[in-house]
């Protein structure tokens, strides 16, 4: 891993600062040091290792550490020095920060460099380094109808390592304008699932269910600078930030079959490395009028974005030789080109009318230009590639957008123990874009001119009340509506393209939602809250030329919230809590057709409950459990047309523990934790029972 470097240096300068620790004994500095250990934690897991790493982020075997330090201490010259870290090196999950600040610069008058300051003024130094590792499983598609290709697994060790280092300096002056300097490097390495499956193939049947797979190596670093201050009466805020993102990312797609045939198991690996450089100014003003009556705010952006990318696309045989299937896809160092700038201004108007009503504007303006080049070079001569580039296509891009968005709420509190809102939110935009496309391939011509209007707009009444101690409700019920037209000025007619491309002209999305929550007080220990979410949504869409021939999809959500909170005793509290999602999307072959065999709705049920308790066995003891259990139950074979889908499981985490507070500045917590995964074998491939042992030790000195 290339950041190991920035690792070394990260943890270095925390040892580093460390050692004030060591020059401040013996002069009477004051310090509280506190570290949770985890010495032993080893998982048994029996099944599917990479699903159990994949849900919990936990490794199996053996791992331990440090999980969490912490240190505060007061040196001399009015100077606070704050650390924290924690490290469980078996699963590269690390980290520190480090918190260095000195307060009263100036005070006394005279004293060295800060002497002609005065009031409350202070510098700091804020350092923070973070990783952790996620964990991906490689398993792909499920279909049982197949024998020995119904599930497949890469050979690919898929985990990615993900962290960042920053370190944050600046002066806080009380009678000028504090500014702070920032650096950040953000990275990640390694390699993630993607859901791009590849065909499989069994006789004559090709499902997309193969797995793929992506190495990544990324970093990103960031300059900031912030200044904000006072001036006129206003609070002023600017910011200007630079950050440069590099990315080198290698993703296989690997077909797999039974048939023999070289093109059933072609192996496809595309390699790019994206560059982006962005720059980003902030302006900010705001303040409060007429004895804190009337807020107004405004702020102002600029961004601009230059990015770049190289890719190149291999389609070889089982054996790795380059070779030219049906539409080939081998690409030799295409390049795309893209400048990227906006304007953004955005302002809020916030007024007490009356001590019962309050208004709340906003309006947001904005306006962003894009252009954009690419060429893309392909071998596709002959049945392999001979190096030669027969074919380049060159694209142009010219988009404008300009977009307006407003808002207002009004709220109303005269009611006794009753708050009551409305909303509204809309937005307009017209997007110009112009694309062109060149091609040496005959009958390959693309190019379009199209002006797109969008308005959208968001409705919201609702209200809170408590009519009484014991009863809490709210609820709110909300319309969202997106309507897009297309003027299609321009557009390569379908019988003049080998492209075959279709052209959108409208577009209509409309949504309804409902939600409420009722919680009850009836005594102390006992608390029951229920809440109910309804969301529908319904699309519309139409293209060139046939705008009659429309198609619909909707998608329908019944969520059900139920919680519990029950302390029948004063030394032991109950928590418990149910949900229940009922979701169910309609495709546009399901308003289609009038077969329910060919059209299936999808659902997407999932059942949870969840339960915690803590019991005060005696003073220096505390009994603590967990339980959650998920089921989903979805999967419809429809036998008639050979598509088995959604998904059928069971899920289970149960954890038991126990805290020992050995004395004053000691605490020891052994754990248990039992995790359970099965799924249906028809539906999907991957089971594993997995056995964990904690122990943790806290200990406090100071």
């Amino acid at each position: 891993m290339k950041d190991r470097a920035y690792k070394k240096m990260a943890v270095g300068l925390l040892l580093g600062f460390s050692c004030l620790l060591h020059a401040a004994e013996g002069s009477g500095a004051d310090e509280t040091l506190s570290v949770i250990a985890e010495p032993v934690r080893y998982s048994f897991v029996k099944g599917d290792v990479e699903k159990f790493r994949a849900h919990h982020w936990i490794k199996d075997g053996y791992a331990g550490g440090i999980q969490e330090a912490s240190l505060d201490k007061n040196l001399p010259w009015d100077t606070t020095l704050s650390m924290e870290g924690h490290g469980l090196i078996d699963e590269n999950d690390a980290g520190g920060k480090l918190s260095l600040k000195r307060e009263g610069i100036g005070r006394g008058g005279g004293k060295g460099l800060w002497g002609f300051l005065e009031g409350e003024n202070w510098v700091f130094l804020n350092m923070d380094y973070s990783e952790f590792r996620r964990y991906y499983d490689g398993t792909g598609g499920f279909y049982r109808r197949f024998g020995s290709l119904a599930f497949n697994e890469t050979d690919k060790e898929l985990a990615l390592n993900i962290g960042k280092f920053s370190i944050e300096t600046g002066v806080v002056l009380e009678n000028l304008p504090d500014v702070t300097l920032r650096y950040e490097r953000e990275f990640k390495d390694g390699a993630k699932s993607r859901l791009t499956w590849t065909d499989v193939k069994e006789g004559s049947v090709t499902r997309k269910i193969g797995p793929a797979w992506q190495d990544i190596e990324e970093t990103v670093d960031v300059f900031e600078v912030k200044a904000k201050g006072k001036a006129a009466g206003f609070d002023w805020n600017g910011e200007q930030r630079w950050e440069f993102v590099r990315t080198d990312a290698l993703r296989e797609e690997k077909s797999l079959a039974t048939t023999g045939v070289a093109a059933d198991t072609k192996i496809r690996r595309q390699h790019q490395e994206p560059e982006s450089d962005l720059i980003t100014t902030i302006l900010g003003a705001k303040r409060w009028f007429f004895k804190d009556k009337v807020y107004f705010g405004s702020d102002y952006r600029f961004s601009q974005i230059d990015s770049r990318e190289v890719e190149s696309i291999f389609e070889t045989d089982a054996n790795g030789v380059p070779t030219n299937f049906s539409n080939p896809k081998q690409i030799r160092d295409a390049h795309a080109d893209n400048d990227y700038t906006t304007h953004t201004w955005v302002q809020s108007l916030k007024a007490i009318l009356h001590p019962f009503w309050s208004l709340h504007t906003k309006f947001k303006a904005e306006t962003i230009k894009r252009d954009g080049t690419s060429t893309y070079p392909a071998d596709n001569g002959g049945g392999a590639p001979d190096g030669t580039i027969d074919q380049i296509d060159v694209s142009e891009i010219d988009n404008k957008v300009v977009r307006w968005g407003e808002g207002v709420s009004l709220r109303f509190s005269g009611l006794p123990r009753t708050a009551l809102y409305t909303e509204f939110e809309g937005e307009q935009v017209r997007n110009w874009l112009s694309e062109d496309r060149q091609s040496k391939v005959a009958g390959e011509v693309f190019s379009r001119e199209v002006i797109a209007h969008m308005f959208r707009w968001t409705g919201t009444v609702g209200g809170r009340t408590s009519p009484w101690d014991f009863l809490a409700l709210s609820a709110h019920a909300r319309r969202h509506e997106d309507d897009i037209r297309y003027n299609n000025l321009r557009h390569t007619p379908q019988t003049a393209s080998g492209a075959k491309s279709v052209f959108v002209d409208g577009q209509k999305i409309d949504t309804g939602e409902i939600a409420a929550r009722i919680e009850l007080r009836p005594c102390r220990w006992f608390r029951p809250a229920f809440r109910y979410q309804f969301q529908n949504r319904d699309y519309l869409a139409w293209g060139i030329p046939d705008d009659a021939n429309r198609q619909e999809s909707a998608a329908t959500a019944h969520i059900y919230s139920f919680d519990l909170a029950l302390q029948p005793l004063d030394d032991w509290l109950l928590t418990a809590a149910f949900s229940l999602q009922d979701i169910a999307t309609k495709t546009p072959a399901r308003f289609s057709s009038n077969s329910a065999v060919a059209a299936p709705t999808f659902n997407a049920d999932v059942y949870s409950w969840l339960f915690g308790t803590e019991y005060a066995w005696r003073p220096e003891v505390i009994l603590t459990g967990f339980f959650q259990y998920s089921r989903a139950a979805n999967f419809n074979d429809f036998s008639d047309v050979g598509l088995p889908l959604g998904v059928d499981y069971k899920q289970m985490d149960l954890t038991a523990g126990c805290r020992w507070k050995v004395n004053k500045d000691m605490e020891l917590e052994p754990k248990y934790s039992l995790y359970q995964y099965y799924a249906n074998p028809d539906a999907e491939y991957g089971n594993y029972n997995a056995h964990l042992f904690w122990l943790e030790m806290k200990v406090r000195w100071g």
